[in-house]
């Protein structure tokens, strides 16, 4: 995450320790940055706060402290606490941007020969802008490029004749003529989660002398998601399969230079792809498959995502997309009550609902609509909470925005969950097991 600014030709800028800090031409004028992150609980006395960064015992008590609000052209608020410290003229510009914040302190040390000075530093603070992008994925339509599918059986293959051997922790596999023939690695633990784009760039870019099979999603046996790909020429064949956790996933990678091999490593990584166990269990919250509406910033959160409308921060208009839950864990809440139930405010008044919306597999989506006045919002604000249910998994789903928004909202929302997928089920065993040691005899 970060604040953008539209910074001026010729400025110069370092990182330091707290921020960037950025330096006029004249180099008697400047301001740090710091790092949009989650904002205090008290903003008026982080500001107070934040006026004596680096203060020198010399500089002595601030003087002139006047606070003002404002906003930015966007319309995101803006609280600014101006005064003088030792010899330099400075301000705090504190930026909020829902229950995120950053930072900007302006500071000249000759004013008088620059009196423009605060003029031009807030010039620039004025048009900034939040992205709200930190590496992580989202939801899971960024992550796998499109909509999963899930092959109901299977035929397996009964691995033989591979020599077994270790590297780092990863297991590696070798066919005939040993490693230097081909090879299969396995690497469990890998991560950060990337999206499918990403992982699989190579098989994605086209290629003259190569023929390239673009990624295949579906899901293990165990029911996790995963993505497999192939591609070969004159320099031999790669095949790579992804099975995707929470927080990391398994690399299934196979290279073999032997054309007359080719069948049998590819038929090998889709069965080791497909046979992955990471063992979380099939009662845990999940992310499931939507589509988000287009346009709108999404920010990854614990347990769920949040999507801020283009529309904010003019109008109060956002999504939360809380991760799949079994019923039992939703009906208690457990340690997710606090964040997830709604304030005192949206029971004073009697809820409207519920009213139905269908997911493509004619999954029903129960929709209430809580209304409330919020002493940050200028008129009522209403809320869609939505819950798809089934036997495995409850998928809440939470629409809030100014009642003037109300009709784009439910228009966005039933999209949204028109475009709900399922959680993927174990896949049942078609067939008797085969020993495991079957997977390793020459």
């Amino acid at each position: 995450m970060r604040l953008v600014l539209p910074v001026p030709p010729g400025w110069e800028h370092r990182a330091v320790e707290d921020g960037v800090l950025y330096q006029a031409p004249s180099e008697v004028y400047g301001m740090l940055v710091m790092p949009l992150a989650a904002a205090p609980e008290d903003p008026e006395t982080w500001v107070q706060r934040a006026f004596m960064h680096r203060a020198r015992p010399e500089d002595g008590e601030p003087r002139n402290l006047q606070l003002s609000r404002f906003a930015t052209v966007d319309g995101w608020g803006i609280v600014v606490l101006d005064g003088a410290l030792g010899s330099q003229a400075r301000f705090v510009a504190y930026l909020a941007f829902m229950d995120y914040a950053a930072t900007v302190i302006g500071m000249c040390r000759d004013y008088v020969a620059h009196p423009t000075w605060r003029d031009e530093v807030l010039a620039i603070v004025v048009r900034a802008q939040p992205d709200f992008a930190d590496h992580r994925v989202v939801c899971l339509a960024h992550q796998l490029g499109s909509r999963p599918t899930s092959s109901v059986g299977r035929k397996r293959r009964v691995l033989t004749g591979w020599q077994r051997s270790f590297s780092g922790g990863d297991l590696v596999l070798a066919g005939d003529g040993g490693a230097a023939a081909g090879t299969i690695r396995i690497t469990p633990g890998a991560g950060p989660i990337r999206p499918v784009g990403e992982l699989f760039r190579e098989f994605l870019e086209p290629s003259a002398d190569r023929t390239i099979e673009a990624p295949l999603l579906d899901t293990t046996d165990e029911g996790e998601f995963l993505a497999l790909a192939n591609a070969h020429g004159p320099d031999g064949q790669h095949t790579l399969g992804v099975v995707f956790g929470d927080d990391q996933y398994t690399r299934v990678e196979g290279r073999v230079a032997d054309p007359t091999q080719f069948a049998r490593f590819r038929g090998a990584v889709h069965e080791l792809t497909c046979a992955t166990t990471l063992g979380l269990g099939e009662g845990r919250w999940r992310r499931f498959y939507y589509e988000p509406p287009p346009g709108w910033t999404g920010v990854a959160r614990k347990r769920g995502a949040l999507w801020i409308s283009p529309a904010c921060p003019r109008h109060y208009q956002v999504m939360r997309v809380f991760d799949a839950r079994p019923p039992a864990d939703h009906q208690h809440l457990h340690g997710a009550r606090s964040f997830e139930t709604l304030p005192g405010e949206f029971f004073r008044e009697a809820p409207k609902g519920p009213v139905s919306y269908w997911t493509a597999d004619e999954l029903e989506c129960q929709v209430t609509v809580y209304s409330a006045q919020l002493p940050t919002r200028t008129g009522p604000v209403k809320v869609l909470d939505g819950i798809i249910m089934t036997d495995a998994y409850v998928y809440p789903i939470r629409m809030e925005c100014d009642a003037e928004r109300l009709e784009d909202s439910m228009r966005v929302f039933e999209q949204v969950v028109a475009s709900v997928r399922p959680l993927p089920e174990r896949r049942a065993r078609v067939e008797a097991e085969v020993s495991a040691m079957a997977f390793w005899v020459d």
